[in-house]
């Protein structure tokens, strides 16, 4: 009986796990433009982690910048245009190690009590790292799990799972903007 409701209630987990994954897969099969694509791919892992705010951060080449992309949840329009330095900030601390960054308690957590605030912090956090070959390019913050105080053991592995799949079409993405920009560029400055 205790058993088997906890059986029932991890099946079910796994289950809402899966149905993320498969959700990810059909938004990155279908290779939308990147504003699109990062919208999806937040909505999806707060979904599946009950996460009630959520950023996407992406590692300008160009600048050495750390920029938000997208953020979803209370106060997201506040930290829509951040750009930081690369190692500053929890986001920066998740990209220069390289690991998922969690905290259940922002302000008592003595690991990140040093780390500058930029507004996009929130008292419980996951953070992972999106990666090209081993060498990070942007990452993906769920926080203030919706149901509970913190975010369980299957969120973490969900979020690493969705941040693993996500990597490529990511890229991809970003790599077609890019191309888009540079081919407008081209075509409106010597057209003559």
């Amino acid at each position: 009986s205790s058993f088997m409701r906890s059986l029932s209630q991890r099946l079910r987990q796994a289950d809402e796990e899966l149905v993320v994954l498969y959700e990810v897969g059909k938004i990155i099969g279908a290779a939308p433009p990147l504003q699109e694509l990062l919208k999806k791919l937040l909505e999806h892992v707060m979904a599946g982690t009950k996460a009630g705010f959520g950023v996407f951060f992406y590692l300008n080449d160009i600048s050495g910048k750390l920029e938000v992309k997208e953020a979803i949840g209370p106060g997201f329009d506040s930290v829509l245009d951040l750009k930081t330095n690369v190692n500053e900030g929890l986001a920066g601390a998740a990209i220069s190690k390289n690991r998922v960054v969690t905290t259940n308690d922002l302000d008592t957590d003595p690991e990140f009590a040093s780390l500058r605030r930029f507004g996009y912090e929130r008292k419980c956090m996951m953070i992972a790292p999106l990666c090209r070959q081993d060498t990070p390019f942007g990452a993906i913050l769920v926080a203030n799990p919706c149901d509970a105080c913190t975010f369980t053991a299957a969120d973490l592995n969900l979020l690493q799972a969705v941040a693993s799949q996500a990597a490529a079409a990511v890229e991809a993405s970003l790599f077609k903007s890019d191309s888009d920009a540079k081919a407008k560029y081209d075509r409106h400055f010597f057209q003559f």
